[in-house]
């Protein structure tokens, strides 16, 4: 049956640039794939060679239902113009089309370039077990060596994750952040950021958890005003409340009120004296007026306002300002410690794999990632002997695309040549956040 494009399809099939189109499952967004690759295919005046696209799915599955579509269509076109020699030349192209996964296409080309990177071409992906046990294998070789040595930091570091007694608790801490690490482009920054937001063992108003701390009391504390606030109005609609209870909801009100002027100072003993002397007064009990709902309500809320919604704020403002300072003093130099823990541990484990010639689809991206830039002081440059590679492709194409994660994302950017030619579709009205690393330049919505 022929694919009949509606408006917006068309505009999907015709536009150029930086494209990502946002379609909800079953609207046909493979389809508008297809016709836009069998439209730069058949373009009569500037042709797109078939070998000069690159489709990434996330399935072999999807890939292999994308090149046969695909290749069905293209049948179509040279069937209707027998003589079209240009088709005919697409047609034959065809074969050589990356048509693929993402961890396909990373791994054929960490093979193609493993002179470059000190591998060798004919590694396997490992199978889950042995690279279980080589990570568990280089983690206790770690801690082993600290143990040997007695060191007395390290057995702070132990003691601060709960594995004083029992150090699978810090194996278990280091494994999952290095899991986390693997779907990040460059984990090592990562790791070092980790250190960077301790800010040096200096707890002041540039400290991360200091910002988070302030941002978090004067959400909730604005968010506890318009709630007393609701809660007056709902007392104005039944005179005998009002007159019952107005007085103290309105004292509520205020103490609420110079509880969010306090979290605004952004003075953290101002806002911890405040916090801890915070007590609304008890509601009187007047009788007859158990059936209203909006005194009901207006109750619930201030019994609320007066526990639960301060329970997050008295976690994080647990202490006055020389204390917890003191705390970040002494927590530095264990962090420091624990931030080299996982840095030696990537790199160990890395090589660990390399001498048995089995990666994982994560060390495969990460390996492709290198061959195409670099990051330095911020910023990604592409490396000199990614040029060839990303003039290959005259644009790349995702399909069903996915938040996968910021690694993905990053290799897409590079191999579109910085958001030149990139074209994405997916169920993804929340992928215009989610492509952190592209960023396509126009969203096209279909149905």
């Amino acid at each position: 049956m022929a694919f009949n494009p509606t408006k917006a399809q068309t505009q999907a099939i015709d536009t150029k640039g930086n494209i990502l189109v946002s379609a909800a499952a079953g609207s046909g967004k493979t389809a508008v794939l297809v016709e836009r690759v069998i439209k730069k295919l058949c373009n009569k005046e500037n042709p797109t060679r078939a070998d000069e696209l690159l489709i990434v799915t996330f399935t072999n599955a999807a890939a292999a239902e994308m090149r046969s579509r695909i290749e069905k269509r293209l049948d179509e076109e040279c069937q209707n113009n027998p003589y079209d020699t240009g088709l005919l030349l697409q047609k034959n192209l065809i074969n050589s089309a990356k048509i693929c996964t993402i961890d396909s296409f990373c791994i054929d080309l960490v093979r193609e370039n493993f002179d470059k990177l000190g591998i060798s071409p004919d590694f396997k992906i490992g199978e889950e077990s042995d690279l279980k046990a080589i990570n568990q294998e280089v983690i206790y070789s770690i801690i082993n060596r600290y143990f040997n040595q007695n060191n007395q930091l390290f057995l702070q570091l132990l003691d601060v994750i709960g594995g004083e007694f029992d150090e699978q608790n810090f194996i278990e801490l280091v494994l999952s952040i290095y899991e986390y690490s693997r779907q990040l482009p460059f984990p090592k920054k990562w790791y070092s950021e980790i250190l960077h937001n301790y800010n040096n063992g200096v707890f002041d108003s540039n400290n991360l958890w200091y910002k988070y701390a302030f941002e978090k009391a004067q959400h909730i504390t604005a968010s506890m005003l318009k709630s007393i606030e609701t809660a007056i109005n709902h007392l104005t609609d039944v005179e005998k409340a009002y007159n019952a209870y107005n007085k103290v909801f309105l004292e509520a009100k205020e103490q609420i009120s110079d509880l969010n002027t306090s979290a605004l100072t952004n003075d953290w003993d101002t806002f911890y004296n405040t916090l801890n002397t915070f007590k609304l007064a008890k509601l009187p009990s007047p009788r007859g007026l158990g059936g209203f709902s909006q005194i009901v309500a207006a109750k619930k809320t201030y019994k609320y306002l007066n526990g639960d919604a301060l329970s997050p704020l008295y976690k994080l403002f647990y202490n006055d300002f020389n204390f917890i300072n003191n705390q970040f003093k002494k927590l530095y130099p264990v962090i420091e410690l624990f931030v080299d823990i996982l840095i030696e541990f990537d790199d160990k484990v890395f090589e660990a794999y390399k001498n048995e010639n089995i990666f994982t689809f994560h060390n495969t991206e990460h390996l492709a990632l290198q061959l195409l830039c670099k990051e330095e002081n911020g910023k990604i440059l592409v490396s000199e002997n990614a040029t060839d590679l990303l003039n290959q492709f005259s644009e790349v194409m995702v399909d069903e695309y996915q938040d996968t994660n910021d690694l993905q994302d990053r290799l897409f950017y590079i191999l579109s040549n910085y958001d030149k030619k990139l074209f994405v579709v997916g169920d993804v009205k929340q992928s215009i956040y989610a492509f952190r690393g592209a960023y396509p330049k126009q969203l096209l919505e279909f149905k």
